[in-house]
C-alpha cells in the first residue's frame, strides 16, 4: 500500500466519523449527547454513544437504537455496525452535554451572562479542576462579539491539553443570527506539569529520621534572668492584650438571633431550599476535610421543627486553595484567612474568579486606596461596608454580576450609542469613487 493510499484511508475514516458524529447528535440531542467512541474489531464497528439519558437512545423494545443501527449501515456503509450506549456518570463534567445546555438555555431567552456564569458554575461544582466557556456570534446585536468566562486551570494547546481537556460545541439559533457555544474541561484529578507533590520518607520506604538532643556541658548553671526594677514614683502602664479576631467573630456569630422572619425581627432567617442548606451542609464537610478548623456552628439547629435553619459557622485555618474560599456557598459561613502583607491581601483577591465588592478596614488611607486601585471589584468600600447609592453604579468584574445598574452606567445597559454625521451642503469630496490611485484625489 502506498503512501498516499494510507493517508487518503485516514482522511476518510476521520471524515466518516465526523459525519457519523454529526447524525447522532442531531438524533439524540435530546437524551444528552455526550460522544461517541469508535472502536474497529474483525467483528464489525463498535459505536459507543455516551449519553446522560440512555432510555430516550434506546427507546421501547430498543425501537430507536435498532433504527439509528440500520441507518448507520445504510447511510454511512460501515459493515456490520454494533451501537452500543452508555450512561454518563456526571453530565457536568461533560463538556459536550454542557454546550448544549448552554445553547438551550440561550434558545430559551437567557441572558449570555447569566448562561455563561451558570455553566461555569456549575461544571466547577461538579468537580473540574478547570473550565473555558466560550460565546461567539451575534450575542446582544447585530455585530458579531465574542465573550469568555474561565476558572481555574486551563490549557489551550500541547500534550496536556490533549490529556487533560474536554472540549465540546454546540450552536445557538436565534432571530439575531447564530451563537456558537464552545465548552472546555479539564477533568478532575489532572495532574500538570508544573505541580510537584513532596511524598513523606515513609511514603517511599524510608525510616523517620531521628530526633537529636544537643545538651552542653553546664547548662544546669544558667545566669538568673535580668529583672529590671521600677523605679519608685514611676508607675507602669497596664498592657491589655486585645482578644483574637477569630475570637471576636466568634462571639458575634454565637449573638446572632435566629427566627421567622414573619413573626420576630431576627438577624438571620431560614435558608431559602432545602437543596441549598444540604449544599451548605457539604460545604462545611468539605472544608472539615480539607483541613479548616470549625471554631463554631456548623449544623442545623433543633429548636426549629420548620424551616431551613443553618447556625451562623465560622472556619478558621483556611487557605486560598480551599473550596469555600474559590467557590460561593450563598450560606452562613465566613471563613477566616490570615495574611502578613497588604500585597499579599491584594494578590489573593485578584487571583480569585469573583469580584462583587471587597472592602478593607484601615485609618491608614494611602494603603486603602492602593487596595482601591489595585483590587479588581466592582464595588470597594473603605471603613463602611455595603452603602450603596442610587447615583453610584453597582455590578461586578470577572463572574461576579452582569452588566451594571444604577448611575449613569445603569442607564447605558439600556441604551444604544449611535454616530451620526452631518454636511449641510450637498458637494463633491475628494475621497470619494472614482478617485487617482495615484494621487489618492478625484479625478
Amino acid at each position: 500500500m502506498s503512501q498516499n493510499s494510507t493517508i487518503r484511508k485516514f482522511i476518510d475514516r476521520n471524515v466518516e466519523r465526523l459525519l457519523v458524529r454529526e447524525f447522532l447528535l442531531s438524533k439524540t440531542e435530546k437524551a444528552g449527547f455526550g460522544g461517541l467512541d469508535f472502536q474497529r474489531t474483525p467483528e464489525g464497528t463498535k459505536v459507543t454513544l455516551s449519553a446522560e439519558r440512555v432510555g430516550m437512545v434506546i427507546g421501547r423494545k430498543g425501537k430507536i437504537i435498532n433504527e439509528l443501527q440500520r441507518r448507520l449501515q445504510s447511510d454511512f456503509n460501515i459493515d456490520n455496525p454494533r451501537l452500543e450506549v452508555a450512561e454518563i456518570d456526571n453530565p457536568a463534567l461533560n463538556a459536550q452535554v454542557m454546550a448544549s445546555k448552554l445553547a438551550s438555555a440561550l434558545e430559551r431567552g437567557w441572558y449570555f451572562r447569566r448562561a455563561g456564569h451558570s455553566s461555569l458554575l456549575n461544571i466547577m461544582d461538579a468537580g473540574a479542576k478547570g473550565c473555558l466557556v466560550v460565546l461567539s456570534g451575534k450575542l446582544t446585536g447585530s455585530r458579531n462579539r465574542t465573550q469568555k468566562f474561565q476558572a481555574g486551570h486551563i490549557k489551550y494547546c500541547g500534550d496536556t491539553a490533549i490529556q487533560f481537556m474536554d472540549i465540546g460545541k454546540a450552536v445557538c439559533v436565534k432571530k439575531l443570527g447564530t451563537i456558537g457555544c464552545t465548552v472546555a474541561i479539564m477533568r478532575p484529578g489532572s495532574k500538570l506539569p508544573h505541580e510537584i507533590r513532596i511524598k513523606e520518607r515513609h511514603e517511599v520506604g524510608l525510616a523517620p529520621l531521628a530526633e537529636v538532643a544537643i545538651i552542653k556541658e553546664g547548662s544546669e548553671n544558667l545566669p538568673e534572668p535580668i529583672v529590671e526594677e521600677v523605679p519608685e514614683g514611676e508607675i507602669m502602664e497596664e498592657v491589655i492584650e486585645e482578644p483574637d479576631a477569630e475570637e471576636a467573630v466568634v462571639e458575634e456569630a454565637k449573638n446572632v438571633r435566629w427566627g421567622d422572619p414573619m413573626n420576630a425581627k431576627p438577624d438571620m432567617g431560614p435558608m431559602v431550599s432545602l437543596a441549598q442548606l444540604e449544599k451548605t451542609e457539604a460545604k462545611v464537610k468539605q472544608a472539615t476535610d480539607e483541613g479548616a478548623r470549625l471554631l463554631c456552628g456548623g449544623n442545623r439547629p433543633r429548636r426549629f421543627d420548620r424551616g431551613y435553619f443553618f447556625q451562623p459557622t465560622v472556619f478558621d485555618k483556611v487557605k486560598s486553595d480551599m473550596s469555600m474560599m474559590n467557590i460561593e456557598t450563598f450560606g452562613p459561613i465566613i471563613p477566616i484567612q490570615k495574611i502578613k502583607t497588604l500585597n499579599e491581601a491584594i494578590d489573593l483577591a485578584n487571583n480569585s474568579v469573583y469580584g462583587l465588592g471587597c472592602n478593607i478596614y484601615t485609618n491608614d488611607m494611602e494603603k486603602a486606596l492602593t487596595a482601591a486601585d489595585d483590587i479588581k471589584a466592582g464595588s470597594f468600600w473603605i471603613n463602611d461596608p455595603l452603602t450603596d447609592n442610587e447615583a453610584a453604579p453597582f455590578g461586578g468584574m470577572k463572574m461576579s454580576g452582569g452588566g451594571r445598574e444604577l448611575g449613569i452606567e445603569g442607564l447605558d445597559e439600556f441604551r444604544e450609542s449611535k454616530h451620526i454625521l452631518i454636511d449641510y451642503k450637498i458637494r463633491e469630496k475628494d475621497y470619494w469613487f472614482p478617485y487617482n490611485l495615484e494621487e489618492g484625489r478625484k479625478t
